[in-house]
């Protein structure tokens, strides 16, 4: 999945973003990442899902993290060096441990790369590792990170310190290996983390009264609960319903109204408005300074050329509100995120959307504003 990304970064997209390229940030702006979260967050009131849907990611990315620490870790404790490599032939990974080692730490290791390093970006592979869905990887995974934060107190009684190291040895490790896991790196992030973290999402968007509910399914909420509360689980596939559904919703019906507005306009709301207000209060001062020069009999009729560019300042407004596009905006490279702020329009396919829109647009403006004038400056006057 990650590798489908990295090659969207790559390419030029000659077509709309899908929200699954947004989501995983391999868009630019005005279609990025950032100008979804604004607008879900001002223009549509869906914000809940998609701070659901980037807390969820968020964990999985904790998840990785902790798994490349722990492998990290025993790779410094054991003082092996392996090699991994995908065999394209059959689609079965290749497994090399380089070294002196116990045969204990080349399970250990061997349960780590097979599981985890090579497909981490594979929830259901990362869960699996995170659970411990055998019992010698499960006894790993629990107790590693745990002995060696333990390992780095500063003030670790003696007793424990031999407990410790009995312990390390019940799991295989020689004293050579002891001793490095006194020395290991400390982990960045503990499995508590982890677990909070997990525990924290449940508590703020699936529990009931929660801060940011949000309205699953009763059997996805049933297993969520279940599966945190009363199992106990913190890896990252407990959520893989709950991310489907939310990511579903947003494809639904957040996601088509901001490609909307930001693919075929460049406008925010707010915006939208005061340029309507505008316009109609430049024609009103258009045409009623066009009918003072009529029957006032304005002579010369020269300088009734003047309506032209009320005219052209009125339509430009009036029309920009219709197509949600400001023409010298979009033509001069930018959009509007929130009120005066603009962004660049990096996406090209949308640049050239916005481009196509504005020439239109100004065609139509020209075209208006050339009948209208023509008709308030050629028209006899007559003085009442």
């Amino acid at each position: 999945m990650e590798k489908e990304v990295e090659s969207l970064k790559d390419d030029i997209l000659y077509r709309l973003p899908t929200l699954f390229e947004v989501l995983n940030r391999s868009t630019v702006s005005p279609v990025d990442l950032w100008s979804f979260y604004i607008f879900v967050r001002d223009q549509h009131g869906a914000i809940d899902y998609l701070d659901f849907w980037l807390d969820i990611a968020q964990h999985m990315s904790l998840c990785r993290q902790y798994v490349r620490e722990l492998r990290r870790s025993i790779i410094y404790i054991t003082g092996t060096e392996i090699d991994t490599s995908q065999d394209t032939s059959t689609g079965s990974n290749r497994f090399s441990i380089a070294g002196d080692s116990s045969k204990s730490s080349s399970l250990i290791l061997e349960a780590l790369v097979n599981t985890s390093v090579v497909s981490e970006s594979d929830s259901r592979r990362l869960s699996a590792l995170l659970r411990g869905d055998d019992p010698y990887t499960q006894r790993v995974v629990n107790r590693l990170s745990a002995l060696v934060d333990n390992a780095h107190q500063p003030s670790i009684p003696k007793d424990q310190i031999e407990q410790l190291d009995a312990e390390l040895r019940i799991m295989g490790f020689n004293s050579e290996e002891i001793e490095r896991i006194h020395q290991a790196p400390k982990f960045s992030i503990s499995r508590k983390d982890i677990t909070d973290s997990c525990h924290k999402i449940y508590v703020t968007y699936v529990q009931p009264n929660a801060e940011k509910f949000i309205n699953l399914p009763t059997y996805i909420a049933a297993g969520l609960h279940n599966a945190i509360e009363i199992d106990g689980r913190d890896d990252p596939e407990i959520f893989e319903q709950a991310r489907d559904y939310v990511f579903q919703a947003l494809e639904l019906d957040p996601f088509p109204a901001f490609l909307q507005a930001k693919a075929l306009g460049n406008l925010i709301p707010i915006g939208i408005l005061l340029r309507l207000f505008g316009g109609l209060l430049v024609l009103f001062g258009a045409f009623w300074l066009g009918l003072v020069f009529i029957f006032l009999n304005w002579q010369p009729k020269a300088e009734r050329c003047w309506v032209i560019i009320l005219f052209a300042i009125g339509f430009y407004f009036c029309l920009a509100f219709v197509y949600h596009v400001d023409p010298i905006l979009a033509l001069c490279g930018y959009s509007e995120s929130m009120w005066m702020r603009y962004t660049r329009i990096q996406e090209p396919f949308v640049r050239q959307l916005l481009i196509s829109r504005s020439v239109w647009i100004l065609i139509l403006i020209g075209l208006l504003t050339a009948v209208f004038s023509l008709i308030f400056i050629l028209v006899p006057g007559h003085r009442l």
